[in-house]
């Protein structure tokens, strides 16, 4: 039950955004009680954060499984971020901003996980473009 409240109210998050959506949507939507998610996540906010996290490990595992496939680095980009604006849904209530400004902590942890997964995922891929001579190393200056 724990795991389709999660899947459920991460597909509403993103959809809606943080801030709009109420546990009693949540509940309406499931065909359960509002009884039934307080008792598998105490407060909203448990839930938003159990949220993020399964949103951040399916978009990790999505990225991951392209990577699998050793397309051309180039190629691998395009399909990393046509994944990941998928999985996102184009949001348009952006779900971002009101994560941000309604559970700060939360936003927090999930910039630096974000922030982690890209640095390794955009260095994984440099090396390999550069490895295949598709990117090049370009040596700059700096001029202050």
């Amino acid at each position: 039950m724990k795991e389709d409240i999660i899947r459920t109210a991460a597909d509403m998050f993103l959809t809606f955004g943080f801030k709009s959506v109420t546990m009693d949507e949540i509940a309406n939507k499931m065909g359960i009680s509002k009884k039934t998610i307080y008792a598998n996540f105490s407060t909203k906010t448990k839930l938003v954060q159990a949220t993020t996290i399964y949103i951040l490990k399916s978009i990790e595992q999505g990225i991951e499984n392209i990577k699998a496939r050793e397309n051309n680095p180039i190629v691998e980009l395009y399909e990393i971020k046509k994944f990941v604006m998928n999985h996102l849904k184009d949001e348009k209530s952006s779900p971002q901003y009101q994560l941000n400004k309604y559970y700060p902590k939360v936003y927090q942890e999930v910039q630096e996980n974000h922030s982690e997964m890209m640095h390794c995922s955009l260095a994984d891929n440099l090396k390999k473009g550069i490895d295949d001579g598709l990117y090049s190393v370009l040596h700059t200056r700096r001029i202050y």
